[in-house]
């Protein structure tokens, strides 16, 4: 426990660059049981400004108690509240206005913009969505959830029930440190399962469990904590009869491989960004098996050094980037820093740089090499294809995105708005345009030969019909010719019509034998 000194608590209170409360105040507040500046944290915004508005109306102060001061107590107080939240000890350092209590209001803005928004859809377990890809799902659901201290739900389901000491130094300027990255991932990785309202969310999580597992084989695992409503129990209960340790073992050695022997080189085309982002995800697949499976998960220094030896490169901006890093050792230094050694890896990337302005589509394939010593071996390697819900990150045909649930179809428009995602639709919707107009084309044309081959058809029978009539007439002539010169001539009175009748009856005669015949 820091004891703060009679000096830095009135400082806090009273400093022009603090609270800035007049010294009349700040005695008053003393009265109200606010004496020490963790006092603050038992205090809500409702209450400090009915002791701002009391301090207004008492008249023998002499002092006005300013709106901009009490908008500071209130974060001020929210602050307090935070910090014990995640088992920190405060210090002066920890509570100064500029920038960083600035920086965390903006924070605990962006934290109440999430928690107005409407829950995600509870994912189901199913065939589709099996128990080990669900829980990973389900804990992103949580992360999304948000209970009665403000906190994501996903803290509920966690391993650990109390934070681990000592707390991680923070960042610069933020109330949070550079490991967890933000104030909701910090409160999710250390807020404490035994404060008073833990209970109220361990219920609320109970809750979605049923609903996961409603009319399914998984009920019966959480039918025992009904009655307690322990959510936390509940899901333990899932994993360990459904999710044995050799599946676990197996997720750890898959991904220390990958972080023991992947390898990046720069005259590919996998950029550091990427590359780095699947160590991140080995090292996270590592963190969910630990709660399951014994092992030594890396701290940062040994996260660090597995990046910085999978790197192959002769650029000399990134092997500067490189030497820089394993320079800088300090306990904040980004030699123990993986977030801030990647950050820093990524400006010299000399693959981004020649890929600048070109999208690939997530899912796309590109060349690594994995393997140990002299023995490399070059194995495809791409970023998943499939999200946490189960989706596939793809473009959908309307019938096809109507099936997907609610869950999915978030996920599937948070990736759309990625630049992957975004190219990987252009392109899907791309080349489906060029196969519809490729059908439509084979269509016409098979159509348009089908329709040929009938007019050729009929032109050909319409030239045998005029040959055979023709043919029919000249034999009937000839016949008549024949006959002619047999027979006696007719009078002129009857010949004519004697002959007309008797070609007539001859051609139609010959026209209907050729008919038959063909």
């Amino acid at each position: 426990m820091v004891i703060w000194s009679q000096q830095a608590t009135t400082a806090f209170f009273t400093a022009a660059d603090q609270m800035a409360l007049h010294p009349a105040i700040k005695t008053r507040l003393q009265a109200d049981g606010i004496t020490a500046v963790e006092d603050l944290g038992d205090f809500t915004k409702e209450s400090l400004i009915a002791i701002s508005k009391a301090c207004e109306r008492d008249t023998n102060l002499g002092a006005h108690f300013g709106q901009h001061s009490l908008q500071r107590l209130i974060v001020a107080a929210e602050a307090v509240r935070y910090y014990k939240a995640v088992g920190r000890d405060i210090e002066p350092n920890m509570m100064k206005w500029a920038p960083l209590l600035k920086n965390f209001q903006k924070g605990m803005q962006a934290l109440e913009s999430l928690m107005s928004k409407t829950e995600p859809d509870t994912p189901k377990i199913s065939k589709q969505l099996p128990v080990m890809k669900w829980s990973q799902a389900f804990a992103t659901v949580l992360k999304r959830c948000y209970g009665t201290r403000k906190i994501p739900l996903a803290y509920v389901i966690r391993g650990t029930e109390t934070p681990v000491a000592p707390a991680p130094a923070l960042a610069q300027n933020q109330a949070y440190s550079t490991e967890y990255g933000s104030l909701i991932a910090e409160l999710t990785a250390r807020a404490s399962h035994t404060d008073v309202n833990f209970q109220e969310d361990n219920s609320l999580v109970f809750a979605k469990l049923e609903e996961a597992t409603r009319g399914t084989q998984y009920a019966a695992s959480i039918k025992p904590f009904e009655k307690t409503n322990n959510g936390k129990a509940a899901y333990k209960a899932i994993m360990k009869h459904h999710v044995g340790e050799d599946k676990w073992s197996k997720e750890i050695t898959k991904n220390d491989h990958l972080l023991h022997n992947l390898k990046w080189k720069s005259n590919g085309n996998v950029t550091m960004e990427r590359f780095i982002a699947q160590h991140r995800h080995a090292y996270q697949q590592l963190l969910a098996a630990s709660e399951y499976v014994t092992h030594q998960l890396p701290d940062s220094y040994t996260r660090v050094s597995y990046l910085l030896q999978a790197i192959q490169t002769t650029d000399p901006d990134l092997c500067a980037a490189i030497a820089n890093i394993k320079k800088d050792k300090t306990d904040e230094g980004m030699r123990r820093d993986f977030e801030a050694a990647s950050a820093y890896l990524q400006e010299s990337d000399p693959v981004a740089q020649r890929l600048s302005g070109q999208k690939r589509p997530a899912g796309e394939i590109s060349m690594i090499e994995a393997g140990t010593g002299n023995n490399n071996v070059t194995v495809a390697a791409f970023k998943s294809g499939i999200g946490k819900t189960g989706v596939h990150l793809r473009f959908y045909a309307q019938n096809e995105y109507r099936k997907l649930s609610s869950a999915q179809k978030q996920e599937l428009k948070e990736w759309r708005g990625t630049p992957e995602g975004k190219a990987a639709v252009a392109k899907s919707k791309s080349d489906r345009e060029k196969r519809q107009k490729v059908n439509v084309s084979s269509l016409v044309e098979k159509e348009l030969t089908k329709r040929l081959k009938t007019i050729e058809n009929e032109k050909a029978e319409s030239v045998s019909a005029k040959a055979s009539f023709k043919d029919a007439i000249v034999s009937a002539l000839q016949d008549l010719a024949a006959d002619a010169s047999t027979t006696t001539t007719p009078t002129p009175a009857v010949a004519p019509q004697r002959l007309n009748s008797k070609i007539l009856s001859s051609i139609l005669a010959k026209a209907a034998t050729k008919k038959n015949d063909n």
